[in-house]
């Protein structure tokens, strides 16, 4: 992965806030509130239930801002190639991660997206 997509996704999650606040969604939202949908967009999009994704720690350099973005587990335990499924059941922030980076942004603002029009028709 060259090292301009390496920083794109430093901001993915700040991104994605400010499109689903620009899409009429609460503005103040968690990893929390959007994995589900973090989850949904990568079945959406070839992911499946069984699909191994890497449940390890990420370490992120910002080289504009010279800051790491870490983005933890709670609890912080990590259990290395997990499945889709556990991860969804077990809540894995680390693994909503990767799947943003492999689905794209764009994909995934598309999906969120979704659900706001859904909510305002």
């Amino acid at each position: 992965m060259n090292s301009e997509k390496k920083d794109n996704y430093f901001s993915s999650f700040t991104l994605l806030r400010n499109s689903w606040a620009s899409l009429g969604g609460t503005f103040n939202i968690s990893i929390t509130f959007i994995k589900p949908f973090l989850y949904s967009g990568a079945l959406e999009h070839g992911f499946t239930l069984a699909s191994l994704v890497n449940d390890a720690p990420i370490d992120q350099w910002d080289r504009s801002s010279g800051v790491v973005w870490r983005p933890k587990n709670s609890p912080p335990t990590y259990d290395g190639p997990i499945r889709v499924r556990l991860a969804l059941a077990q809540s894995k922030n680390v693994v909503a991660v990767r799947l943003l980076q492999q689905v794209g942004l764009s994909k995934t603002i598309d999906h969120l997206s979704s659900f706001i029009r859904s909510k305002i028709k």
